[in-house]
């Protein structure tokens, strides 16, 4: 049967595979995919600022009922305010959220915790179709060890209220003193499932607005000088004589440096060295339409009103009223991500061990 195609298709944005080794499904082809969300929403100036501005509004003025912003929920001392503000980071970058959650001997919820998103990996599916667990590990793209520490991973089982199925969780575990608690995993694409980032439609936007930054720094640390070609006549005497030169050139370079003069001994015309410079490309007006463009759909990606990145639209009076007008609409788009960022808590607290502390059973968001 011949296989359908499609005009304009292109890969999926996320390839999973099971890495058979770590008994995880791989969060794409390389298992790296929220880790290079991560990095380069950080390097994109305008990434970064939508994505934080989309945590901003998810976490809002926080909890309708006051007495739970300051609910300390851990050891640590953090209080359910600080360890949603958390969780509003990761899901403005992933659209995902992970909480830790810790028991008593009687099963009851002593503490919650925050846990980085970029960290937790779906376990393989058993013969059944079903996944019982997460595994959480800090260095999976080993940017913090030297090799991967299997030994530091945690098997971690997934939260869920049924007293049997818990009550088999930790006889699995070998005993309540060696069992980890529950990971509480939330995707806004569906059960158990890795989502897509919220700038996965302009990944590619992101990137581009990155590698912008880094041509105009390369133009600074080179003083504005275009590249160029230095023709050393005849042959140096050794290895240490060439590289001895070639410092010597770069001691040249850089925006403190540009436009110095240096001194060359040549005993005969014939050995003036010759600089070719390579053409120049006038990038300003190549980037005057790209950098707007580029920004602009990163925005639009998000779905954010232009005016609350201080981008003034055509016909914009720029009255006060309009940024108020902004940040109504902006709050009405998230609206849905706010209630289900504040459903996650209504089960963990059900069993909390201070008793009910929500009566009414309203976790709204303001």
């Amino acid at each position: 049967m011949a296989k359908l195609s499609v005009i304009g298709q292109t890969e999926k944005r996320i390839q999973n595979r099971d890495v058979k080794n770590y008994g995880i499904t791989g969060y794409d082809i390389d298992n790296l995919y929220p880790q290079r969300v991560e990095d380069s929403l950080a390097a994109s100036v305008t990434g970064d600022a939508a994505s934080k501005l989309f945590a901003t509004h998810l976490l809002g003025r926080g909890f309708a009922i006051d007495e739970l912003n300051t609910l300390i929920v851990n050891p640590e001392g953090q209080t359910l305010k600080e360890v949603h503000e958390l969780l509003t980071q990761d899901f403005a970058k992933f659209r995902g959220a992970a909480i830790a959650i810790t028991y008593n001997g009687l099963l009851e919820v002593v503490a919650i915790r925050h846990q980085p998103f970029s960290h937790v990996r779906l376990s393989i599916e058993d013969d059944l179709g079903n996944i019982d667990h997460v595994v959480v590990y800090e260095d999976w793209d080993n940017s913090k060890y030297s090799r991967v520490k299997k030994e530091r991973m945690k098997h971690i089982d997934l939260f869920t209220t049924d007293q049997d199925k818990i009550a088999q969780q930790i006889s699995g575990a070998g005993g309540f003193d060696k069992w980890n608690g529950h990971i509480l995993f939330f995707s806004a694409d569906g059960r158990l499932t890795y989502p897509k980032a919220k700038c996965d439609p302009c990944f590619e936007d992101v990137i581009t607005e990155a590698g912008i930054k880094k041509f105009y720094q390369r133009m600074v640390s080179t003083g504005f000088m275009a590249g160029a070609a230095f023709v050393h006549k005849g042959k140096f005497e050794n290895d240490r004589a060439r590289e001895e030169f070639i410092a010597g050139l770069e001691s040249y370079q850089g925006a403190d440096r540009s436009h110095t003069m240096m001194l060359i001994e040549a005993e005969t015309d014939e050995q003036i060295p010759q600089i070719k410079e390579f053409p120049i490309i006038n990038n300003d007006n190549l980037f005057s339409n790209t950098e707007p463009a580029v920004r602009d759909r990163i925005i639009r990606c998000f779905q954010q009103p232009l005016i609350l990145h201080a981008i003034k639209t055509p016909g914009s009076l720029g009255e006060s009223t309009e940024w108020d007008d902004a940040v109504k609409n902006y709050d009405g788009k998230t609206e849905k991500d706010r209630e289900r960022l504040a459903q996650l808590y209504k089960g963990i607290f059900s069993k909390w061990h201070e008793g009910d502390i929500n009566p009414d059973n309203n976790w709204q968001i303001i």
